[in-house]
């Protein structure tokens, strides 16, 4: 099913919302401390494996609202 808003198609901004979400918590958990997640290359996959599963969940109940939030851009929406 393709959104009236935004124009995208409901599967592709799940996908684009999600990795968005990873690419964040990605980069938030880079920066803790090795007491959550250990060290080496084990700690690079448990951060990984994490911010992939809170992505899932957070898309699964319906996202952050990243694509419904986005606006069409053109004359349509210039008229407005």
């Amino acid at each position: 099913m393709t959104s009236v808003r935004t124009g995208i198609d409901d599967t592709i901004g799940r996908e684009f919302e999600a990795f968005v979400l990873k690419t964040i918590f990605e980069q938030l958990l880079s920066n803790r401390s090795s007491a959550w997640f250990g060290s080496g290359f084990a700690a690079a996959n448990w951060r990984s494996l994490f911010a992939d599963y809170v992505t899932k969940e957070i898309v699964a109940d319906g996202g952050i609202g990243i694509v419904s939030n986005m606006s069409l851009t053109g004359p349509e929406k210039q008229q407005g």
